[in-house]
């Protein structure tokens, strides 16, 4: 909620408070997932398998935010103005399940039935996944901003003074039982375990300031704005200095070019201070006190052209960012996991389009492209002091993790023909697919029983992503008289994922080191209730 209060003209308060609490529940029953190769050739058989799993167990997952805020604003004069804010803000982040798999790996006929009956076993095993984690973040602000208006110049400058305090609490652990390969001996593994919990505190100081000149002589024509920010991070003790340039041309009513230059240096967030604590002993070990912000020298030039008969604009964007001080990661399922050490460089590179307007008049629909490069390298420091972590790195240039070249999303809204209280939309998404580190066998740990160890790393690339949504809203006006609007009520029913495409996200994989799709949610019912007033 929002307040704000006039104490005179030119002095007025403003507070804003958010709180937030989701929960995903998650109870799995079974899952069957197909894989292998159909061939229609007598001389090469088929070799077409079936994970199935009868699953046990919950998990819950918890995102709990909270925001509140004051800010004093006052108009020294008609071109001198301030505002001090101060502010709180918290969120917890927890991860529970516990979750018991047994597992059959089958020999499936393609051309039979999909039935028990039709399912030749090859093996089976059990694994038990357990966690128990939290990670509770609080933040404390205060914050000064100052604008002068100097005609052709806008001065505009400000600090922040932000402290930090960390709570990580993790338990968790992973076990496989099964019986050997050779010889059917009963086999218990423990793949991970891990127990600990941190907690400390930290301070960030920035600073900037800002200059926008109108260069030319007409008005709004041509806008440059350059300026420089400071900041330090108590955590590594380290300064951070970054100017910025950019610029706005105005060419005519209907087209407009940008440009923009900048160093960008970005602070480590906590589960990048944290990396990944699995098998070092503890979280204090795994902070790295002389980690440095990741920073990027970014170059951008973009334009926009608007049809004012079509009610449509076409925008356009290029850029190049320059990488380095990077702190690598890598994507298990959902779960980002970060590597904790300034180890690679790299670049991005691409471009944006976008047709945004009114295809139906007071309803906007858009059409997006994008294309994307993104590379990176290792250090030689990092690829000679962290073979075991980084096992399946390769010199030379790498796919990063979000490295998706091509993505197209368009969103078309119109009216139900007669009854413009309904309208409906459709909802396109394609995205071409994203690199992944294959599973490669490892050293053997008992008679049969072989480990696993990373294959070259992003070397492979999963399916692209498609879906299709689509879905209707009916808005009723409740009362007339609400608090300063309306009372209006909004009912949304959409289908996800209409035409139930399977998209994958990871791969777990069989004992012979067979990839097994872990897909991403079928066709689902979404209902929504928005109220207003």
């Amino acid at each position: 909620g929002t307040a704000q209060y006039q104490i005179s003209d030119r002095v007025s308060v403003e507070a804003l408070g958010i709180w937030a609490d989701n929960a995903f529940d998650l109870e799995p029953e079974e899952r069957t997932t197909y894989f292998g190769v159909i061939s229609l050739d007598p001389d090469r058989p088929s070799d077409f398998k079936a994970l199935q799993s009868t699953l046990s167990g919950a998990r819950s997952d918890g995102y709990t935010t909270a925001f509140g805020g004051a800010r004093l604003h006052v108009d020294v004069t008609d071109r001198l103005s301030m505002a001090h804010d101060i502010a709180h803000f918290s969120t917890k982040e927890t991860e529970s399940f516990d979750i018991e798999s047994d597992r059959r790996v089958c020999q499936v006929d393609p051309t039979g039935e999909a039935s028990s009956a039709n399912c030749f076993l090859q093996g089976e095993s059990t694994v038990t996944r357990f966690a128990d984690n939290a990670v509770d973040v609080r933040r404390r602000t205060g914050r000064g901003r100052y604008e002068w208006d100097l005609g052709r110049h806008r001065l505009e400058g400000g600090w922040h003074l932000r402290s930090l305090r960390f709570e990580d609490n993790i338990e968790e652990k992973t076990v496989i039982e099964g019986t050997s390969r050779r010889g059917r001996d009963p086999v218990r593994i423990r793949v991970d375990s891990l127990t600990d919990r941190a907690v400390f505190s930290e301070r960030q100081f920035g600073a900037y300031l800002q200059d926008a000149v109108d260069v030319l002589p007409a008005e709004g024509r041509l806008t440059v704005t350059g300026g420089v920010r400071a900041d330090y991070f108590s955590f590594n003790s380290e300064w951070t200095v970054s100017p910025r340039l950019s610029t706005r041309f105005s060419a005519t009513d209907r087209l407009t070019l940008t440009g923009a230059w900048g160093i960008y240096h970005q602070k480590p967030t906590y589960r990048e201070l944290r990396g990944d604590p699995e098998g070092i002993g503890s979280i204090e070990e795994t902070l790295n006190r002389d980690i440095q912000s990741q920073r990027s020298v970014q170059y951008v030039l973009g334009g926009e052209y608007f049809f004012p008969e079509q009610r449509l604009s076409l925008r356009a964007e290029a850029y190049y960012k320059d990488l380095d001080n990077l702190i690598s990661y890598t994507i298990e399922d959902v779960r980002v996991n970060y590597s904790g050490e300034n180890d690679t460089y790299g670049y991005t590179y691409g471009m944006d389009l976008q047709v945004r307007g009114e295809l139906v008049p007071g309803l906007e629909s858009w059409f997006n492209y994008s294309y994307l490069v993104a590379e990176e390298r290792f250090t030689e420091d990092a690829l000679s002091s962290y073979s075991d972590r980084l096992r399946g790195a390769r010199q030379g240039l790498l796919p990063r993790p979000a490295d998706q070249r091509h993505t197209f999303s368009a969103f078309v809204q119109d009216y139900v023909p007669g009854d413009k209280s309904w309208k409906v939309h459709m909802r396109l998404l394609y995205g071409s697919g994203l690199p992944y580190t294959p599973t490669n066998p490892g050293p053997e740990v008992a008679e049969g029983v072989q480990t696993r160890v990373p294959g070259d790393r992003m070397s492979e690339r999963l399916p692209a992503y498609r879906r299709v949504d689509v879905g209707a809203t009916k808005r009723i006006e409740v009362t007339e008289n609400g608090i300063g609007e309306p009372v209006r009520l909004e009912l949304t029913l959409e289908v996800l994922n209409m035409f139930d495409m399977d998209n994958t996200v990871d791969y777990s994989w069989t004992r012979g080191f067979e990839r097994v799709p872990k897909r991403l949610t079928p066709r689902t019912l979404n209902a929504r209730l928005r109220l207003t007033f």
